[in-house]
């Protein structure tokens, strides 16, 4: 003889009329406890700075947190060229990369308040300020000579940040324009003509690290996607009878933990309606 339990419990008022928690239900409960206490304290999950500065970041928007990392990048670049031109022998070169340095600070700080103010306004917006990247690090590139080398991982931070941030398109279309710019300015300053192994080697490398960071994500996402369902039928049969794939009494006991303390929080009464069908 099948045996089925239902029990509904009700946490209201006496002059409420309310819906009660039918805990045979398959939805979320919204009155979670601990949700509620969470949300109550104002408990938010802290992200790196790293994460944060460089890749993605939920609820700022990407373009956003993209401008944040700008601005960071900008201006420590800006505190070591002060620095050098302090402790040495001041160049025109350092001068001049110190000024370009200044003048892009002052453009990413325009375009932090910019995509503030007006979010998601305009899509294109995204390529204009990825070609201005590019374009600030490849003249850095031609300015800094020799030393232009070091410039290295900012091409690389925009090409697979853009790609993080945005997709494998926005990954392709940045390597397309990052590499090209990349290359150009060794040729223009000399660098590629005294170096050329290395130089060739660095050209590789821009292509080759986007698309094994692309095909590591992808993996990583496919990961990801097997261990929640893993996790997601795990804990449906934890709470469920696998003959029937009726409730059982460990999603009983958790749903009427949460009715009892939701009542004590709210000073509400409690009452349970047990069937016990034979």
């Amino acid at each position: 003889m099948a045996i089925s339990l239902y029990c509904t419990i009700s946490s209201q008022p006496a002059d409420s009329d309310s819906q009660p928690i039918a805990v045979g239900s398959n939805e979320p409960n919204s009155d979670d406890a601990g949700h509620t206490l969470d949300e109550a304290s104002g408990h938010q999950p802290r992200r790196a700075l790293c994460d944060f500065l460089l890749f993605r970041s939920d609820g700022c928007g990407q373009e956003r947190t993209q401008s944040v990392a700008r601005l960071t990048i900008t201006a420590a670049l800006a505190l070591v060229l002060a620095a050098a031109m302090w402790a040495g022998q001041p160049s025109p070169t350092l001068r001049a990369l110190l000024a370009m340095t200044g003048g892009f600070g002052l453009f990413a700080l325009g375009w932090h308040l910019f995509v503030t103010r007006w979010p998601d306004r305009w899509p294109g917006r995204q390529l204009v300020v990825l070609l201005l990247d590019l374009a600030a690090v490849g003249i850095a590139i031609w300015l800094a000579g020799t030393a232009g080398i070091g410039f290295y991982p900012l091409i690389l931070w925009i090409i697979v940040g853009n790609g993080i941030r945005f997709g494998p398109r926005r990954l392709f279309l940045a390597t397309a324009a990052g590499v090209p710019v990349f290359a150009l300015a060794l040729v223009a300053n000399g660098v590629a003509a005294a170096m050329p192994a290395v130089c060739a080697a660095l050209v590789v490398g821009l292509m080759a690290l986007p698309r094994f960071m692309h095909l590591t994500l992808v993996r990583m996402a496919a990961t990801n996607r097997e261990l929640k369902r893993q996790k997601d039928q795990a804990e449906y049969l934890a709470r469920h009878d696998t003959l029937t794939g009726l409730p059982n009494r460990h999603m009983l006991s958790q749903r009427l933990e949460h009715a009892i303390a939701r009542a004590r929080r709210n000073g509400t009464r409690l009452a349970v309606l047990f069937l016990d069908l034979d």
